[in-house]
This record gives C-alpha cells, sequence and structure tokens, in this order.
C-alpha cells in the first residue's frame, strides 16, 4: 500500500508523544478492565484519541494522533480511570471469566486485570524516561 499524504516523518513521530502514550495507558485502563470491554468510553472529554481511530488507516499502519489532549484532561481521566476500576473491582467476581467477545476471552477477571496491570507498568517506565530527560534538560 501507498503511505497516505498526512503520514511523514513528522506525523509519525507524534506516536511517542507523551500524551499520546499516557491516552494509550488511561484508555486501555477504562477499556480493556471491563469484562465486556464495552466501547467506546464513557469519558467524553477525552474522546477522539487514536484508540478510537480506525485501524489499520488506510495505508495499513497505526492511525495518527489528532490534536493534543492536555495534561488537564489527562489527569481527569485519570481519576475517572481510578474511579471506575476501584467501583469495578468491588463489585464482580475476580474469578469470572471474561467475555467471549473481549480480546482476552478465556481469562479471568483478575488475570486480564494483571495483563493490563503489566501494560500500565511498561508505558509508565515510558513515561517517566521521558519526564526525567526533559526534567534533565531543563536543567
Amino acid at each position: 500500500m501507498e503511505p497516505i499524504d498526512e503520514r511523514t516523518l513528522e506525523s509519525i513521530q507524534r506516536l511517542s508523544h507523551f500524551w499520546v502514550i499516557a491516552y494509550h495507558c488511561l484508555w486501555f485502563l477504562d477499556q480493556y478492565t471491563l469484562p465486556e470491554f464495552e466501547m467506546p468510553t464513557k469519558f467524553v472529554e477525552a474522546r477522539g484519541g487514536p484508540e478510537e481511530l480506525p485501524f489499520p488507516a488506510a495505508d495499513g499502519a497505526a492511525p495518527l494522533p489528532g490534536p493534543a489532549i492536555s495534561r488537564d484532561v489527562l489527569l481527569r481521566f485519570l481519576g475517572f480511570g481510578r474511579e471506575q476500576l476501584h467501583a469495578r473491582i468491588s463489585t464482580v467476581d475476580m474469578t469470572a471469566a471474561v467475555s467471549k467477545r473481549h480480546p482476552q476471552a478465556g481469562k479471568t477477571l483478575a488475570e486480564l486485570y494483571e495483563v493490563n496491570l503489566d501494560h500500565l507498568r511498561e508505558h509508565g517506565t515510558q513515561l517517566l524516561a521521558f519526564a526525567t530527560a526533559r526534567a534533565q534538560a531543563e536543567c
């Protein structure tokens, strides 16, 4: 496939912007930990991130992120995700199997949460590296 016109070196670099990775983690915290894999997020302020775009893009690659989602919105999305996760954990059977519609079908909800926690740790390391590098650059 031919690349789409908007796929430039600069636009591809947006995939590694801090906000894109943070949004990715928060979106999956909200979506991936639901036994039914409900979509889209009910946190309307953070709608429109790359995870909600059609995959793959017209050229077969990952969709390019649109306008940045602000730090304030990301922090509110984090608070929303925490509240939702605490509510879910306190009201569901963690040994129940995940829905057959879910990409992790066959796992228990506890196993699904472990997968998501590993995912958050992986990207959390990236975000910490970004923040550390920026802080060092500003010194």
